[in-house]
């Protein structure tokens, strides 16, 4: 994700011209990330599918702080709750597809 808040989603899809060796096919960014039931420290965030992802990184980026304070798999969901936040904190939150 490095400080890149387009989050640029990767992964592994089919072979290459020969045959045999696996090559990396980007693939697209998942679009429409909304926020929704914001509540004291929690928030859900939804997106749109990514065709061929087989699951969804997500980053909580405490721009406060400057740290990454939350990254996971969170497996092949198109809807995800983040909690334990700061109500008086600025956050970045990406979402990257992998396949």
């Amino acid at each position: 994700f490095d400080d890149d808040p387009t989050a640029l989603g990767f992964g592994l899809g089919g072979l290459s011209e020969k045959g045999s060796e696996p090559y990396q096919t980007p693939l697209t960014t998942p679009s429409n990330l909304v926020s929704s039931d914001v509540t004291f420290g929690e928030i859900t965030i939804t997106w749109d599918s990514v065709d061929y992802a087989t699951s969804y990184l997500v980053r909580v980026y405490n721009v406060d702080l400057g740290i990454t304070e939350f990254f996971a798999n969170v497996g092949n969901v198109l809807t995800y709750t983040i909690t334990d936040l700061n109500p008086i904190t600025e956050y970045e939150i990406q979402v990257k597809a992998i396949g």
